[in-house]
């Protein structure tokens, strides 16, 4: 089942947030299987995210690399939040 997953980090920078996804991009994570979507949102200092992914199995077998990759750009991963959707195509 499809699931909506919420990424607030604690006071992740836009600065922090490119820093995270080039370091997903060069361990061979920017792309991982299963995600469908992934948008970055909020104010400048204040950065949040958003992804859908086909399954939570498929994004827990991504979360621990994503938690280390946070933790060694010194951003507090915060509350990840994973929620079943209602629609397979939120679009």
């Amino acid at each position: 089942m499809a699931v909506a997953v919420h990424i607030i980090p604690e006071q992740m920078s836009r600065q922090d947030y490119e820093q995270v996804i080039r370091q997903l991009e060069s361990s061979g994570a920017g792309d991982p299987e299963g995600r469908k979507f992934h948008a970055a949102y909020g104010k400048h200092e204040d950065v949040h995210m958003f992804e859908v992914w086909d399954s939570a199995e498929q994004f827990d077998a991504h979360r621990g690399r994503l938690v280390e990759i946070l933790q060694a750009a010194g951003v507090d991963c915060g509350t990840i939040d994973v929620h079943p959707l209602h629609s397979e195509h939120p679009d």
